[in-house]
């Protein structure tokens, strides 16, 4: 049985140079998936500010308690799920982070 030749040095830094640029892609996914975040949490700080009559050239929105409540509660259900989808980000950048730190130990 004859077995492969080992690949030639040419052929490991190619495959490295793939697979680095494939973590970097999957890093700048993340910062985007988090930058789109933080315009939500944004708008979401400027809707309160709306209701509230505080943001720039603006009348409150909100007449009663009852309306400050239910803008407070919306911008309470889109954090929840922020929080949720923040904490996922996390484990796929750990997940990334342990691909990337397992080959630097191991010879592609």
């Amino acid at each position: 049985m004859a077995s492969d030749p080992p690949p030639s040095v040419e052929d490991r830094v190619k495959r490295r140079a793939k697979y680095e640029n494939t973590i970097h892609l999957l890093l700048f996914s993340l910062a985007m998936e988090e930058l789109s975040m933080a315009h939500i949490l944004n708008a979401e700080g400027e809707k309160i500010q709306h209701a509230l009559g505080t943001l720039h050239g603006t009348n409150p929105l909100a007449r009663t308690v009852k309306d400050i409540c239910d803008v407070n509660g919306s911008v309470l259900e889109t954090l929840k799920e922020l929080t949720k989808k923040d904490l996922i980000l996390l484990n796929k950048l750990d997940r990334v982070t342990q691909a990337f730190m397992q080959t630097e130990e191991e010879p592609f």
